[in-house]
């Protein structure tokens, strides 16, 4: 399979270059700045990356060939579709990306987001639409692993000696699953039949409370000082603590606030129907089954 991947400089689109290639996938990435991209990543890049800006396009994006095309990906790589403004940028890269994959041959398009955007994919699908591609669109739930934000944010905050979070709701569950193992799901589905023109969904094998995933975390990183964790209604207030507390980025909170006010679990019945998968354990210690 000749595959092409955009939408590098999101942990996800970054791990794509490193996890996809193998002897069934030869994989070529675009990217805007391509000494950015290995400086934000530490996963040996595997594909081959060209510097393509999908924006202002120009030379490169004009000039890009490739002889045979079977796949592409995008990941997205804003933090938030409900973003007016942010939402005009995904639509114009998707755009140029789409047309960049037809006039090399592909009209085969997976758009890979995040399950908190489920309600927000008028704009998405409309363009597929007007462009006349066949697409997939996969909205996945949190990943843990090298390289994620979700996984920084759960190695930075279990490390502290008190811990505050945001949890609007009594509960806050996840679905979490291990990074590389969407990768390996991706490259056992036959995408050239498979859920054209559907919305599928992605996520682990266990339902976890967060305040359990961060004791675990804890236990697995070898942390003995984490104390207490509080819970806060105020998410605003909750950055200002760890801000002003530990020094914490509010962006290492984006996707951990944007899910649990947002978005669902992800349900992996529609294509578990079909086929198999096996998951690997998060944190060698998984939580009871979900049964789906």
């Amino acid at each position: 399979m000749e595959v092409l991947v955009s939408g590098l400089h999101s942990y996800l689109g970054r791990a794509s270059v490193s996890y996809l290639p193998d002897d069934g996938y030869h994989v070529y990435g675009l990217s805007r700045d391509t000494r950015l991209l290995s400086y934000k990543t530490n996963i040996p890049i595997t594909a081959n990356i060209t510097n393509v800006d999908l924006i202002r396009r120009g030379k490169a994006y004009e000039d890009f060939r490739l002889d045979t095309l079977d796949l592409s990906f995008y990941f997205t790589q804003i933090p938030d579709l409900d973003d007016t403004i942010a939402i005009r940028y995904e639509l114009l890269c998707l755009r140029h990306f789409i047309l960049l994959s037809q006039r090399n041959g592909c009209n085969r398009i997976i758009y890979v987001g995040r399950m908190y955007d489920k309600y927000c994919l008028e704009g998405i699908k409309a363009l597929f639409v007007e462009l006349q591609v066949a697409y997939t669109i996969v909205l996945k739930d949190i990943a843990i692993g090298t390289d994620t934000s979700f996984g920084r944010f759960l190695t930075k905050i279990s490390a502290n000696r008190y811990v505050f979070l945001f949890r609007p709701t009594e509960r806050c569950t996840f679905c979490p699953f291990v990074l590389e193992d969407i990768f390996r799901w991706i490259k056992q589905i036959p995408w050239k039949e498979a859920f054209v023109n559907e919305e599928i969904e992605f996520g682990g094998a266990q339902l976890w409370e967060l305040k359990d995933m961060l004791v675990e975390q804890a236990k697995y990183l070898k942390i003995n000082n984490m104390k207490r964790i509080f819970s806060v209604p105020n998410k605003y207030a909750v950055q200002l603590l760890n801000q002003f507390l530990y020094g914490m980025r509010a962006d290492l909170y984006d996707e951990y606030i944007h899910h649990i006010t947002k978005g669902k679990f992800a349900d992996n019945s529609k294509w578990q129907s079909r086929f198999s998968f096996e998951f690997t354990p998060i944190l060698f210690q998984p939580f009871p089954p979900l049964g789906v």
